[in-house]
């Protein structure tokens, strides 16, 4: 059996950038062409040129890409034993009840164990799914023990809503495969999955409203959606409420997009270098070390939503703990809207494309409300502000759009209604934002918003006057006497490398040039 590569192995070419382009690209070509005055054959080549640019640059939606990769390597912590999640923004695994991390022979690697009477590992989230317009994968590694019966406990996937309701779920089980909403099951019927320790790879494709069923990568079955999927937890091994499995796992992958069966075979071989790469060329990569905040990447400030400067923060102060997290606790003593906020050390181009991702490991408080927040912030009249609001909305955002679009810049903010049901959820999430230069003005930007790696919600603005931001981190309590605490950890600022597309593009951009300068040497 193949090993896994590790990713320090993988190339560093690969990734998934997202670029918008405004407008007809053939017209803006073409304007180019007559404002440069360039004509015949020159206005040929400048147009090879632009659209190498233009195909460089440009896509006209957020592409799919990778939501997780749990490879079960390793895992730490105290309060909270986690596992990492090999996609920056996506969401750590936490072992939980025992399940546990073991070296399993037959893989050549370590895998994560569960026992089938309570283990499990919680994995972020599944955020709602429509019926034709949303594409998944999901893929794993499986060995199942000789002890797990044949029924419908979790081996991937949910049984119940974090309230404990059964309206809505997607499971793997060792019977099939089941895509339950609201009374209708649209499943898939598969061959029984022995008990016999050992090895098999199982994947279902979502494309359009068609699942497809692989087991060790051949097609196996498929069934049709017939109707969208709200969001829900995501579980390995087993549902915290019950249905847990007895085996072990092992690459367990989850894209937002639908992996051909070429692509299902790299994936199974362990080849998860055309789907995820880390960022080679980080601007800022903290993992909290400690024993401090690092202050050469980082100024701490008092500053909330709605609060900020000496004296505003009451006892809420940030730290670093044993587990290596960074830690923003206390009690508030203002109205409304105070906390602790790390903001970036340097600032970033509004031309540039930047991503800003963050493991957000808990939020704990009491008393009316209290948030863990991630900003990009231009100006106070300027910025995004993306919270999870236990006591007002849950997950909103909050925006500032000042001499443009206006916005929702206080108070309980823009409620993310595909995400209503992931409000209690107080656990670790990817939260991620990326800002998007529209490219039609300097002052025309788009914020996306991502929890664990899937988009959620997008926000434009028309006037982003400054021209450079921050990114930030926040925690903090709505009223006088009410505490937070939000954990957080391995933050990532980066700005997205180019694709074989964008490369592509480049190429003909380069094709263009190579055959103006030729042209002007009379040699064409």
């Amino acid at each position: 059996m193949c090993r896994r590569r590790p990713l320090s192995s993988w190339p560093s070419g690969c990734g998934y950038a997202t670029v918008f382009l405004k407008g007809d690209p053939v017209k803006s070509l073409h304007s180019w062409e007559r404002f440069g005055g360039v004509f015949g054959v020159h206005g040929l080549c400048w147009l090879a040129v632009l659209a190498g640019l233009v195909s460089a640059l440009g896509v006209s939606a957020a592409q799919a890409g990778p939501v997780g990769l749990w490879q079960f390597e390793s895992s730490g912590g105290t309060s909270l034993l986690l596992t990492p999640n090999e996609v920056p923004g996506g969401a750590p695994g936490v072992l939980t009840n025992g399940a546990q991390i073991v070296y399993d022979s037959d893989r050549g690697s370590n895998v994560v164990e569960t026992d089938g009477t309570d283990d499990y590992v919680r994995a972020g989230a599944i955020v709602r799914l429509l019926q034709s317009a949303t594409d998944f994968t999901w893929a794993f590694w499986a060995k199942q023990n000789p002890s797990q019966p044949v029924n419908s406990d979790v081996i991937l996937g949910n049984r119940y809503s974090l309230s404990g309701g059964t309206d809505y779920f997607i499971k793997f089980t060792p019977n099939q495969f089941e895509y339950y909403h609201n009374g209708v099951n649209d499943r898939i019927d598969y061959p029984n999955i022995a008990s016999d320790n050992v090895w098999h790879h199982h994947a279902v494709v979502k494309k359009g409203n068609t699942l497809s069923y692989y087991w060790d990568g051949v097609l196996q079955g498929t069934s049709t959606v017939t109707a969208d999927m709200q969001a829900m937890p995501f579980y390995i091994g087993g549902d915290r409420y019950g249905e847990q499995w007895q085996g072990r796992i092992d690459d367990v992958f989850l894209a937002t997009q639908a992996l051909t069966p070429a692509e299902l075979q790299q994936v199974k071989a362990g080849n998860f270098a055309p789907f995820v790469s880390p960022p080679q060329f980080p601007l800022i990569h903290d993992t909290f070390p400690g024993p401090t905040i690092n202050n050469l990447t980082w100024n701490v400030i008092e500053k909330g939503l709605e609060r900020e400067g000496p004296g505003t923060a009451g006892t809420i102060q940030a730290s670093i703990n044993s587990d290596g997290q960074l830690v923003i606790s206390g009690t508030a003593n203002t109205n409304y809207w105070g906390g602790i906020t790390l903001r970036s050390a340097q600032t970033f181009p509004r031309d540039q494309r930047t991503v800003f991702a963050v493991e957000r490991i808990s939020l704990a408080g009491t008393g009316t409300a209290y948030r863990s927040s991630i900003w990009i912030w231009g100006d106070s009249g300027h910025y995004l502000h993306f919270s999870q609001n236990v006591g007002e909305n849950g997950w909103q955002y909050n925006w500032n759009d000042q001499g443009g679009l206006g916005g929702n810049p206080t108070g309980g903010g823009v409620n993310i209604g595909v995400l209503d049901r992931l409000d209690s959820d107080t656990g670790p999430h990817g939260m991620m934002l990326v800002f998007n230069p529209l490219g039609d003005s300097p002052t025309h930007v788009m914020i996306e918003m991502y929890l664990d790696n899937q988009l959620v919600a997008s926000q434009e603005f028309t006037n982003w006057t400054p021209q450079q931001f921050y990114v930030m981190i926040t925690g903090q309590a709505r009223a006088s006497g009410d505490t937070v605490t939000a954990i957080f950890d391995n933050v990532w600022v980066w700005v997205p490398e180019p694709s074989s597309y964008v490369l592509a593009g480049i190429g003909l951009g380069l094709f263009g040039l190579v055959a103006l300068r030729r042209k002007n040497r009379g040699t064409v």
